[in-house]
Protein backbone atom coordinates (compact mmCIF):
# COMPACT_ATOMS: atom_id res chain seq x y z
CA UNK A 1 0.00 0.00 0.00
CA UNK A 2 1.03 3.56 -0.62
CA UNK A 3 -0.18 6.27 1.72
CA UNK A 4 -0.47 9.81 0.38
CA UNK A 5 -1.93 12.21 2.87
CA UNK A 6 -5.06 10.41 4.04
CA UNK A 7 -5.63 8.22 0.98
CA UNK A 8 -4.85 4.53 0.79
CA UNK A 9 -4.43 2.98 -2.63
CA UNK A 10 -5.13 -0.74 -2.62
CA UNK A 11 -6.44 -2.65 -5.63
CA UNK A 12 -8.42 -5.05 -3.40
CA UNK A 13 -10.23 -2.34 -1.46
CA UNK A 14 -14.02 -2.52 -1.41
CA UNK A 15 -14.62 0.54 0.78
CA UNK A 16 -13.00 3.93 1.10
CA UNK A 17 -13.22 5.52 4.55
CA UNK A 18 -13.86 9.25 4.74
CA UNK A 19 -13.90 9.46 8.52
CA UNK A 20 -11.86 8.24 11.45
CA UNK A 21 -12.29 5.38 13.88
CA UNK A 22 -15.36 5.82 16.07
CA UNK A 23 -15.06 6.50 19.80
CA UNK A 24 -11.25 6.50 19.66
CA UNK A 25 -8.77 8.88 21.22
CA UNK A 26 -6.92 10.80 18.53
CA UNK A 27 -3.67 12.49 19.45
CA UNK A 28 -3.08 15.39 17.06
CA UNK A 29 -0.02 17.43 17.94
CA UNK A 30 2.20 19.09 20.52
CA UNK A 31 2.83 22.52 18.96
CA UNK A 32 2.32 24.46 22.19
CA UNK A 33 4.17 22.08 24.52
CA UNK A 34 1.01 20.17 25.49
CA UNK A 35 -0.51 17.27 23.61
CA UNK A 36 -3.85 18.03 21.97
CA UNK A 37 -6.27 15.14 21.60
CA UNK A 38 -9.95 14.33 21.36
CA UNK A 39 -12.23 11.32 21.55
CA UNK A 40 -14.05 10.87 18.25
CA UNK A 41 -17.81 10.47 18.03
CA UNK A 42 -19.82 7.47 16.79
CA UNK A 43 -18.99 8.38 13.18
CA UNK A 44 -15.29 9.03 13.77
CA UNK A 45 -15.41 12.84 13.65
CA UNK A 46 -14.15 15.47 16.11
CA UNK A 47 -17.31 15.82 18.20
CA UNK A 48 -18.57 14.78 21.59
CA UNK A 49 -20.86 11.86 20.79
CA UNK A 50 -23.83 13.56 22.49
CA UNK A 51 -24.00 16.07 19.62
CA UNK A 52 -26.23 13.64 17.71
CA UNK A 53 -28.79 13.51 20.53
CA UNK A 54 -29.71 17.20 20.19
CA UNK A 55 -32.14 17.20 17.29
CA UNK A 56 -32.74 20.87 16.75
CA UNK A 57 -34.37 22.74 13.89
CA UNK A 58 -31.29 24.97 13.92
CA UNK A 59 -28.68 22.21 13.46
CA UNK A 60 -25.47 23.30 11.69
CA UNK A 61 -23.05 20.95 9.91
CA UNK A 62 -19.48 22.12 9.50
CA UNK A 63 -17.42 20.79 6.55
CA UNK A 64 -13.84 21.47 5.51
CA UNK A 65 -10.19 20.57 6.05
CA UNK A 66 -7.96 20.95 9.12
CA UNK A 67 -9.36 24.42 9.86
CA UNK A 68 -12.85 22.96 10.26
CA UNK A 69 -11.59 19.76 11.86
CA UNK A 70 -9.90 21.83 14.57
CA UNK A 71 -6.46 20.35 14.06
CA UNK A 72 -4.11 21.13 16.97
CA UNK A 73 -6.83 22.93 18.92
CA UNK A 74 -8.66 21.79 22.02
CA UNK A 75 -12.27 21.00 21.04
CA UNK A 76 -13.69 24.04 22.82
CA UNK A 77 -11.28 26.34 20.91
CA UNK A 78 -11.90 25.11 17.36
CA UNK A 79 -14.51 26.60 15.03
CA UNK A 80 -17.23 24.16 16.06
CA UNK A 81 -16.41 24.73 19.74
CA UNK A 82 -16.64 28.49 19.29
CA UNK A 83 -20.07 28.16 17.67
CA UNK A 84 -21.21 25.77 20.41
CA UNK A 85 -20.12 28.27 23.09
CA UNK A 86 -22.56 30.71 21.46
CA UNK A 87 -25.44 28.25 21.83
CA UNK A 88 -25.36 26.73 18.36
CA UNK A 89 -26.06 23.06 17.67
CA UNK A 90 -23.02 22.14 15.54
CA UNK A 91 -21.84 18.83 14.15
CA UNK A 92 -18.25 19.00 12.93
CA UNK A 93 -17.55 16.85 9.86
CA UNK A 94 -14.25 18.57 9.11
CA UNK A 95 -11.42 16.29 8.03
CA UNK A 96 -7.76 17.31 8.29
CA UNK A 97 -5.87 16.84 5.03
CA UNK A 98 -8.98 16.67 2.89
CA UNK A 99 -9.66 18.54 -0.32
CA UNK A 100 -12.94 19.58 -1.85
CA UNK A 101 -13.66 16.20 -3.45
CA UNK A 102 -13.33 14.40 -0.11
CA UNK A 103 -15.40 17.11 1.54
CA UNK A 104 -18.10 16.64 -1.12
CA UNK A 105 -17.99 12.90 -0.43
CA UNK A 106 -18.36 13.49 3.32
CA UNK A 107 -21.32 15.77 2.64
CA UNK A 108 -23.02 13.20 0.39
CA UNK A 109 -22.40 10.32 2.82
CA UNK A 110 -23.16 11.86 6.21
CA UNK A 111 -25.16 15.10 5.89
CA UNK A 112 -28.53 13.74 4.63
CA UNK A 113 -29.12 11.67 7.79
CA UNK A 114 -28.26 14.67 9.99
CA UNK A 115 -30.91 16.94 8.42
CA UNK A 116 -29.16 20.25 9.17
CA UNK A 117 -30.75 23.63 8.59
CA UNK A 118 -27.37 25.10 7.66
CA UNK A 119 -24.17 23.74 6.14
CA UNK A 120 -20.99 25.76 6.59
CA UNK A 121 -18.40 24.55 4.10
CA UNK A 122 -15.05 26.15 4.91
CA UNK A 123 -12.76 26.15 1.88
CA UNK A 124 -9.12 27.21 2.12
CA UNK A 125 -6.54 27.79 -0.58
CA UNK A 126 -4.78 24.56 0.50
CA UNK A 127 -7.74 22.42 -0.53
CA UNK A 128 -7.17 22.70 -4.28
CA UNK A 129 -3.71 21.08 -3.96
CA UNK A 130 -5.38 17.97 -2.50
CA UNK A 131 -7.56 17.48 -5.58
CA UNK A 132 -4.69 15.88 -7.54
CA UNK A 133 -4.43 13.06 -5.00
CA UNK A 134 -8.19 12.74 -4.69
CA UNK A 135 -8.63 12.25 -8.45
CA UNK A 136 -6.04 9.43 -8.37
CA UNK A 137 -8.23 7.47 -5.95
CA UNK A 138 -10.75 5.04 -7.43
CA UNK A 139 -13.59 6.04 -5.08
CA UNK A 140 -13.42 9.81 -4.68
CA UNK A 141 -14.16 10.83 -8.32
CA UNK A 142 -17.27 8.65 -8.22
CA UNK A 143 -18.84 11.16 -5.82
CA UNK A 144 -19.25 13.45 -8.84
CA UNK A 145 -21.71 10.88 -10.24
CA UNK A 146 -25.34 11.49 -9.37
CA UNK A 147 -26.51 9.11 -6.64
CA UNK A 148 -23.15 7.47 -5.87
CA UNK A 149 -22.75 6.46 -2.22
CA UNK A 150 -20.89 3.83 -0.24
CA UNK A 151 -23.58 4.05 2.47
CA UNK A 152 -20.88 4.73 5.06
CA UNK A 153 -23.33 5.77 7.79
CA UNK A 154 -24.44 2.14 8.05
CA UNK A 155 -20.90 0.69 7.85
CA UNK A 156 -19.12 2.20 10.86
CA UNK A 157 -18.09 -1.19 12.32
CA UNK A 158 -16.55 -2.17 8.99
CA UNK A 159 -14.82 1.24 8.75
CA UNK A 160 -13.41 0.89 12.26
CA UNK A 161 -11.88 -2.48 11.30
CA UNK A 162 -10.55 -1.13 8.02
Amino acid sequence: RIQRRNFLFDSERTISPLNGISKATTVMCNETGEWVNYKSDRLGFNNDDSVYDNISSERIVLLGDSFSHGYCLDPEKNLAGQLKSRGRNVINLGSAGSGQLTQLAIMKEFVPSLKPKYIFWVITHYDSADLKFEYEDEFHPRYLEKGFSQNLVSKQQELDLF
